[in-house]
Order: structure tokens, then sequence, then C-alpha cells
């Protein structure tokens, strides 16, 4: 389950990272405070549904999951021109990348 997570918690970070290089901070506090808080009370509620570990990492996805969605929203207002994709430069990173992955 934790594994369903993780695309999340990747996605998530590198979203963090285009509200913090667009100087974002007030907006990333009240985000990051509210994913925590989640992520602290979700599975303490989901213990009052079954005393197991499913619900609780279930709760913990899906807190991670909506995160994503919040991050992306803030990420999407914050940096609207930064969501276009241009295929040109798409090729030139896939070459840069190709090239370093070869030669180290």
């Amino acid at each position: 389950m934790i594994a369903l997570a993780a695309p999340a918690v990747l996605v998530s970070n590198c979203l963090r990272g285009v509200l913090e290089a667009r100087q974002l901070f007030a907006t990333l506090n009240v985000l990051r405070a509210g994913v925590g808080t989640a992520l602290l009370l979700g599975p303490l509620l989901a213990l009052r549904i079954s005393p197991t570990l499913v619900p609780v990492m279930w709760a913990i996805v899906a807190v991670r999951w909506l995160g994503l969605v919040g991050f992306a929203a803030c990420a999407r207002r914050g940096a609207p021109g930064a969501w276009r994709f241009d295929g040109g430069e798409a090729l030139s990173l896939a070459r840069i990348g190709g090239w370093m992955t070869v030669s180290t």
C-alpha cells in the first residue's frame, strides 16, 4: 500500500519545489501544515474504524494523494506558464539526460 503513496510523495515534493522557486512560502506553509495535520489525524480516525493497520495505511495513502491535488492546484496557480508542454525542450532534455547516463 505504501507503494501507492510513493508517486504522490515524489510529485508533491517536486511541486513544492515549484512553489519555493516562486517564493510562495505563505501558500506552501498553509498547505504543508494542512497535509501534516491530516497525516496525523487521518490514521487516528482510521483506528476508530478498525484496530488493524490496513485502514491506517489507506488513510495515509489517501492523504498523500489529496495533498498532491492541493500542491498541484497551488503550483498551477503560482506558475501558470510552466504547464505548457514543449516537444523541442523535451527532446533536448532527453538528449542531455541520455548523454549523462551513458557518460557516468
